[in-house]
Formats: C-alpha cells, structure tokens, sequence
C-alpha cells in the first residue's frame, strides 16, 4: 500500500467512524457499567441475605441437635462441647451447609475458631484461629447478625458473624463467609447480554459503515498497491477482486491497468516467439526452485537441450522456417512440462528444462518422451517436410549448490550428446558411457525403422567417428528420404 493512498483512506475512515461509533461506544460503555454496578449491588444485597439466613440456620439446627449451652472442657487439651455433647470433630452439618450453599462456615468461641470449614493450603482446618477482634467487640453489644468482608488466605469474603449467647452471656458467633470473587463473576454474568448487545450494535454500525467507506476507498488503494507493486519489478501480483468486480470507472481502470501488466510481463518474461519464458525469467525461476530444494529437500534435475542441424534447418529452409520448427519444438516441450517444471528459450535453438520434484532419471525418462514426439514431428513448410531432433544433458539438482556449476554441468553432457551422435538424452555422467559398445550400436540401429527417424541435410563429415551413427548409414542409406550436400559447412 503506498502511503498516499493508506494516508487517504486512513484520513475517511477515521473522520467517519470517530463521529459515528465513538458516541455510541462511549454510551455503551456508560450502560455497561451502570448495569454491572447496579447488578452486583443487587447481588451483594442478596448474597447478604442468604448468609444471614444460613447464620440463622446453623444457629437454630444446632439448638435443635445439642440442646445445652456452648462451653470448652478442659485445661491444655480443650473440647468444644454444646450441652452435654463433644461436638468437636462434629463437621457433617456444616459441611454439607457448606457444599450446598457454596459458603464457608466457622463456630468461634470468644473470638477463636473451634469449628471450621475453612482451609489453607495444606488442607489444615482454620481451627484456633483468630476473628477479628472488632467484630467479636460488636458482637458482645447485639445479638443481631453483622455483615462485614473478611480476608482469609488472601481471598476477599463477604462475611455474616451471628452471635451466640448462652442465656443472656456472649458466648462466640457463627461466621458465614462468601467470596467476593462468586459475587462479581454472578454480577458480571448477569450484566454480560447487555455487554454482548452493545458490542454487537456497535460492530455492526462499524461494519456499515467501513463497507460504504472502504468499498470505494479501497478500489483505488488496491489500484495504487498493484502499481507499487508493477514499479518493484512484481509482475506475478494480481489485481484485488474488489477492483476487478465493480462495473464502473474504478473496475474498468483496474481491468486496464491488468491488461497494461499482462502486456509488460510479456515483453519482460516471455520470449517473442515462442512464447516460453526468457532467459532472464528462466533464470530467475530456476534461482527460485534452487532456493526451495535446499530449504525442503525437494529433487528435481536441470536438463540444456538444443535442436539438432538447426542452422541447416534455416539455410536450407530458410529462417521462417525455423522460426516454426522453434515455435514447434517450443510447443511440445511446453506441453509436456506442466504440472513438472518449466521450459525457458536459453538462446537460439537453446531450451532451459527445470524438472521440480523429480531426479535426473524420472527427468530422463520425460525427456525421451519428449524427444520421441519431437521426433515423430513432421513440419510442412512449401510442400516440404521438416523433420529435426534434439540432444538433451540432464543433471541433479543436488549436485551443486552452485548455480553456474549445475548449468555448466547440464551444458557439458549437451555437449557431449552433440559429439557422440544427437539425438539423445544424456544422464549418465560421460565417463560412465561406453565408447562403441557393439551391443548398444546393435540395439539403436534396430530401432531406427520404429522411431520413423529421417535425416535430413545431416554433416555426416561431423559425425563419421561415432560408431552408431556410421552403423546406421551404412544399414539404411536406401531409407533416408532426403540428404543435402552442405560441403565443409560447421553449422550445428
């Protein structure tokens, strides 16, 4: 995005969106608020309540279970008794208070805890543990329950002390405690749908209104981003849909500025005549899938092919007719490496074959597909038939790191295959090739008849030292459909 057009856009959208969702935003903050202060002091006052009614409770099912007074027996060892009954390890009520109303719950004597649900965390009862001490000296003044907060373990409660008296004498209270903590998430439970109503209001305000800004907004910042893009040198950027698909002055500028693209990226990656990529393109293409091999550990395999006797071809034939057998050759080789690779014109009759995901044998194995049908090709130029061949050097990719070093290396076995006889695929390193093996001779000139190959205008005079060239001569002189005398022409 240049900044220009970022600065625009930011500059609209702001102006409308502050004078139109920061109003309602802060209004729904207000309301969620209010409704959250006013539910959790609802809340609280009813969580008071309910603590004051299990005070109550406790008090009166204890009476009811021990009947007596609260008294402690004993000198060292003490023992909290209720009439005539030790309820000192007597938990099974105020547990089971404790689960089913989510509190906890202490019977102090004085202002020292006897009876305790509460816990720390070494799961110890908070037995013979201290109250506060002015809540025990309001306590001793009324027999009314008192609401309080209390801290224990560092945990914030709301508390209720209900004083207990034997006869007309303070003996200890009942404590109820609640976690501030339950009370503010049931708070903020019940304030979330007006919460959640708010932010749905004001995201979909925003929504309209970014859509009614962004739609026209953004048209132009993707026109200017793809021309930044074009300026960089990134001829592969595609032009934003929401350009592409508006039917007015915007969509037919972005579907102009495409075309302007299509035709530049021509120009720049595709060779004129052939179509396929360049040099420059392919080049930087093979760079690419280099780069990725030795990031994934992907094979694939650089192949340099090249047109046998091509300049015979533009001699004999002339150049427009070699301007077909290129744009022949061009096209079958294209077709066959979709979906494996690209093919870039090198230079003259020179093709760049970068296999992905493939070695060098799965790489050979295509390439004699290829030259198969290059061979069985046939060009009618002037009621003449043009036939050709091609020589291929293919090379792993993992042979080198080096990007000079693996073209040379595809370029050396070109070479190679051009000195010992065209039209073939060289994959075995030169050194591996046996020099005039009776047996292969035997075996090529066999299948001369088969592959339907014609020579036609060939430098026998470059050929003559290669055993399976000469063997097929001599064998099938009375086959060759037409042969040029060129003299001491060197042409390839």
């Amino acid at each position: 995005m240049s900044g220009k057009a970022k600065k625009t856009k930011g500059k609209m959208q702001q102006a409308v969106l502050s004078r139109t969702l920061l109003p309602m935003i802060i209004m729904g903050v207000i309301i969620v608020i209010a409704v959250l202060v006013g539910y959790r002091t609802t809340i609280k006052e009813e969580e008071c309540k309910n603590l004051k009614i299990i005070a109550y409770s406790i008090s009166s099912a204890f009476d009811e279970m021990y009947p007596g007074e609260y008294k402690l027996v004993g000198d060292r060892l003490l023992s909290f008794y209720k009439g005539d009954v030790d309820i000192t390890t007597e938990y099974d009520y105020i547990e089971h208070m404790r689960q089913a109303n989510g509190v906890e719950i202490s019977i102090a004597m004085g202002n020292t805890r006897i009876l305790s649900t509460l816990k720390n965390e070494y799961n110890e009862r908070a037995i013979q543990t201290s109250i506060n001490a002015g809540v025990v000296s309001e306590a001793n003044k009324s027999k009314e329950p008192i609401i309080s907060t209390a801290y224990n373990e560092n945990i914030k409660y709301y508390a209720c002390y209900l004083p207990l008296y034997n006869e007309e004498d303070y003996a200890g209270l009942v404590e109820v405690l609640k976690p501030v903590s339950e009370v503010d998430n049931e708070a903020w439970n019940s304030a979330l749908p007006v919460f959640l109503i708010t932010c749905i209001c004001v995201i979909v305000t925003a929504l309209i209104i970014y859509k009614y800004t962004d739609r026209f907004v953004g048209a132009i910042e993707g026109i200017s981003r793809f021309l930044q893009s074009m300026i960089s040198g990134n001829l592969s950027n595609e032009m934003p849909k929401n350009v592409t698909s508006r039917n007015d002055e915007l969509g037919i500028t972005g579907k102009t500025v495409v075309n302007m693209q299509n035709a530049i990226r021509v120009l720049v990656e595709r060779d004129p005549l052939t179509g396929l990529f360049n040099r420059r393109c392919g080049n930087a293409r093979l760079r690419k899938i280099q780069k990725y091999a030795a990031v994934s550990g992907m094979p694939y395999a650089v192949a340099m092919g090249d047109i046998d006797f091509f300049k015979k071809v533009n001699d004999t034939y002339g150049h427009e007719a070699g301007d077909m057998v290129l744009k022949r050759v061009a096209e079958i080789i294209n077709k066959a490496m979709v979906g494996k690779g690209f093919v870039a014109r090198w230079g003259g009759e020179e093709f760049l074959i970068a296999f992905d995901k493939t070695d060098k044998e799965g790489a050979g194995k295509e390439l004699n597909n290829i030259l198969n049908q290059i061979r069985s090709m046939v060009i009618l130029y002037k009621d003449m038939n043009i036939r050709v061949t091609m020589s291929f050097g293919v090379v792993d990719g993992k042979m080198s790191n080096d990007f000079g070093t693996l073209l040379n290396a595809a370029d050396e076995k070109l070479y190679y295959a051009k000195e010992h006889g065209r039209n073939q695929v060289v994959v075995k390193e030169p050194e591996d090739h046996e020099k005039d093996n009776p047996e292969e001779i035997e075996e090529v000139v066999n299948q001369v008849p088969e592959q339907s190959v014609v020579i036609q205008g060939a430098d026998f005079g470059a050929m003559i030292d290669d055993g399976v060239v000469d063997e097929i001569i001599k064998k099938f002189t009375d086959n060759v459909i037409e042969e040029e005398e060129y003299g001491d022409n060197n042409g390839e």
